[in-house]
């Protein structure tokens, strides 16, 4: 028996979410099931496909972040994420929907990596014509690092969830509209976190680095046996002066459990 866990989006408004878009599957490739980020006034549209995307300029200095998300199930076949504008203003932004079979035998925990090998990061660290997302995940000193210590750097990447999906009466935990912690910046989160657990019912009041299991969410329960659920959850990408260009495909959702 396989748990099937699929990534749904929100096309309608926080407090009159709309999730009929077709789920997007893990692994996606050749443009299929793909988070996109681009700037408003860039271009981006529901029918571009990845190979066109749109660059994203960063700032000319600080950091900002970046204030569109798209969601495509197919190469050219994508939709605006409608209440993702790079701010913690909406909470209904993306779940993650988990079917009713199998028993989960861990608390699940996401984060975010340069690819799909799940490398560990090095924060701070930048590479020259970077191909896949470890300049967003690594951060940099000037941009990210609360003390602009380059070995603190945070990601680029910030990510927050509500609850553990289902609270300990087994009751589905939803949240309602309204802003989602403490609005980030660039430099929020530790490099060394750990495991960060959004409360029942609650938000993270501060945002998560997502950097690999350096800094990840972690559910503070076990999902119940054979029960269908939501895990809502949002991230919001930042741009700074200091992080070195290229074309930085990453994993922004490495979901990450133990089941039976």
């Amino acid at each position: 028996m396989q748990h099937m866990i699929t990534i749904g989006y929100n096309t309608g408004t926080d407090a009159s979410p709309v999730w009929s878009g077709t789920a997007l599957a893990f692994g996606g490739s050749a443009g299929a099931n793909e988070l996109r980020y681009a700037d408003t006034g860039a271009g981006a549209t529901g029918t571009t496909p990845s190979a066109s995307w749109p660059y994203t300029t960063r700032p000319t200095s600080g950091s900002a972040p970046v204030r569109q998300l798209w969601a495509f199930t197919t190469d050219a076949v994508g939709s605006q994420v409608a209440t993702y504008d790079g701010t913690n203003a909406h909470a209904n932004v993306l779940r993650l929907s988990h079917s009713a079979d199998g028993n989960f035998v861990s608390a699940p925990r996401f984060s975010a990596f340069a690819n799909n090998t799940n490398p560990t990061p090095a924060p701070g660290t930048q590479v020259s014509n970077p191909t896949d997302g470890a300049n967003i995940i690594n951060g940099t000193a000037g941009d990210t690092a609360p003390d602009s210590v380059a070995g603190h750097s945070t990601s680029y990447l910030k990510g927050n969830a509500y609850g553990s999906g289902l609270n300990a009466s087994v009751a589905q935990e939803t949240p309602t509209a309204a802003a989602v912690g403490t609005l980030p910046t660039a430099t929020t989160g530790t490099y060394n976190a750990g495991a960060l657990n959004p409360a029942a019912g609650a938000w993270l009041a501060t945002w998560a680095s997502m950097q690999g299991w350096n800094s990840y969410v972690q559910a503070v329960l076990i999902p119940h046996n054979s029960t269908a659920y939501y895990w809502y959850l949002t991230f919001i990408l930042f741009m700074g002066v200091n992080l070195l260009p290229g074309v930085m495909p990453l994993c922004p959702l490495v979901y990450d459990y133990t089941y039976a």
